[in-house]
């Protein structure tokens, strides 16, 4: 775990890192939570509906940024000091893969190929990917990392690593 300034350079940084200068991030914070991603030229690319409101930092308190090389994970204290860790990906038996639904019975893409995909009553969830043609809803693939503890041998989930979206298209 390591003190971080967030700023465009960590973004930079984490992509290049965890998918060769592209990757995809999950930004929680206010006025919104989303995916988004970081393409080549090393900027952070927003969903449609967000372009006009980027990321104040001091109103944001978590940044996964995950890749085919791994994850690494922001958040920011009670402080308002912002930390991080960095996870490679790699293949161990103390982990558990999961695939959890997104919201999305319907899809809608624009232009610049992201989709959004929604619910009859409103819900939606914008992903940086072409989506039509995808089994829905579309999953996000994560992995359960598993540790010990020393004295009992009692084992836990001690953290969750987001790896990529689980985007199957049709048969």
């Amino acid at each position: 775990m390591t003190e971080i300034e967030m700023a465009g350079e960590w973004l930079r940084q984490a992509a290049k890192a965890v998918g060769e200068g592209r990757a995809s991030l999950l930004l929680q914070g206010y006025p919104y939570t989303c995916f988004a991603r970081i393409i080549e030229s090393g900027s952070l690319e927003l969903p449609p509906p967000f372009r006009e409101c980027p990321p104040n930092w001091d109103l944001f308190w978590d940044v996964r940024v995950f890749g085919p090389k791994g994850e690494w994970h922001a958040w920011r204290d009670g402080a308002g000091r912002w930390w991080d860790r960095r996870y490679e990906a790699k293949e161990s038996e103390n982990e558990i893969h999961r695939r959890y639904v997104l919201w999305g019975t319907a899809v809608e893409v624009t232009s610049d190929v992201w989709s959004c995909c929604y619910e009859e009553r409103g819900a939606e969830v914008w992903v940086p990917f072409e989506a039509t043609g995808h089994r829905l809803p579309l999953r996000l693939k994560l992995k359960l990392l598993i540790d010990y503890e020393p004295e009992t041998g009692m084992a836990g989930v001690v953290d969750a690593v987001m790896c990529d979206f689980d985007s199957k298209e049709i048969p």
